[in-house]
């Protein structure tokens, strides 16, 4: 072994003494940086789609919301034009009675052609 300092750090090649060992040694080392570089470069494009992606998802969830306003909107609407149509019915249920009640000749003269009485007349009491 070298001169050193002996309390200086000893390497895992300083303690190998065949050349060829050291050389095998130094190669590992090398692949071994090689492989950790390209796996932080895949990592960072890793994190990068990771990015991209996320910011899809927040987009794809603003549109969901938006839809799911619009289907609120929509069902409410739906709501309201059934309550019309219900109510439509019931006009058209009243009307239909109305004017049947219209032709009807005996409830004709009670509803529809009431002679303005008097105060002190008694609807019907023709003898005065």
């Amino acid at each position: 072994m070298s001169e050193r300092n002996i309390n200086s750090p000893i390497t895992i090649i300083d303690l190998v003494s065949d050349e060829e060992t050291k050389e095998l040694l130094l190669k590992k080392i090398a692949d071994t940086k090689e492989k950790i570089a390209a796996a932080k470069k895949k990592f960072a494009e890793l994190e990068e789609k990771e990015k991209i992606f996320r910011g899809k998802v927040i987009k794809v969830e603003a549109e969901i919301a938006w839809v799911k306003k619009r289907i609120a909107d929509v069902d409410r609407k739906i709501l309201d034009v059934s309550r019309a149509s219900t109510r439509a019915s019931e006009f058209e249920h009243h009307t239909r009675r109305f004017v049947s009640n219209a032709s009807n000749p005996t409830l004709k003269n009670n509803f529809f052609i009431r002679k303005k009485s008097k105060p002190d007349e008694v609807p019907g009491d023709e003898s005065i």
